[in-house]
């Protein structure tokens, strides 16, 4: 499956440079880790096969309604849960095929980013498990879960980028805001936290189902 709207075509994507990727759920399948991380800080018993695996196909802001977490406990639960995360890397795996995809976006002369909220230091670690680290040029970690339009701005002037020569891979609705406010073009893949149905509702520029349909984008 692949789907397309009329911003992004092949012709600009050989304009651009800089291939910003997020990381939980796009890279990694960093899921079962996750979920259960919030458990622990919530203090709640171990998740059930049964939960996990309806969780698995829930959306973040239905794992939040899930776990009943409030707003106010949002800053708190992310500080807490990157440090158990931090502990649990082993655990984290690399989704099938996204050792290809960064190898062939870097050999076509694409500049590899990675933008997320989980620490710099976790995924390094997971980068030189899986021998990544050749293809990606710098790590933007630990940003907040909120305000990423800004976080993507700091992201282009650091790096001498205008908003046009970058594309960001995601997997999250709010990879969708946050570039659509930044005026930049999103590939959302569909094997990550949000469900198809909410992607297609925010129309990215585009939506791929497996790591080779996002290798065919570039």
């Amino acid at each position: 499956m692949f789907e397309m709207s009329e911003t992004l075509t092949q012709h600009s994507e050989a304009r651009n440079k800089a291939v910003i990727f997020d990381f939980d759920g796009t890279i990694a399948d960093s899921f079962e880790v996750f979920v259960e991380t919030i458990a622990e800080v919530l203090h709640r018993k171990p998740l059930t096969p049964e939960e996990l695996d309806y969780l698995r196909g829930s959306s973040l802001a239905e794992i939040q309604h899930y776990f009943q977490i409030k707003p106010w406990q949002k800053p708190g639960i992310l500080l807490r849960g990157r440090h158990e995360v931090a502990n649990k890397m082993d655990r984290v795996h690399m989704f099938e095929g996204m050792d290809e995809v960064l190898r062939s976006i870097s050999e076509k002369d694409h500049t590899i980013f990675i933008l997320s909220s989980n620490s710099k230091d976790s995924i390094q670690t997971f980068l030189d498990k899986y021998h990544l680290d050749p293809y990606v040029s710098g790590i933007y970690g630990g940003i907040s879960v909120t305000g990423k339009a800004g976080h993507l701005r700091q992201l282009l002037t650091q790096e001498n980028l205008r908003a046009e020569d970058a594309i960001y891979v995601g997997d999250e609705v709010r990879d969708i805001e946050a570039t659509q406010k930044v005026g930049m073009q999103c590939i959302s893949v569909a094997w990550g936290y949000s469900t198809l149905n909410s992607l297609r509702e925010h129309t990215p520029s585009a939506i791929v189902s497996t790591p080779t349909e996002l290798i065919d984008r570039f």
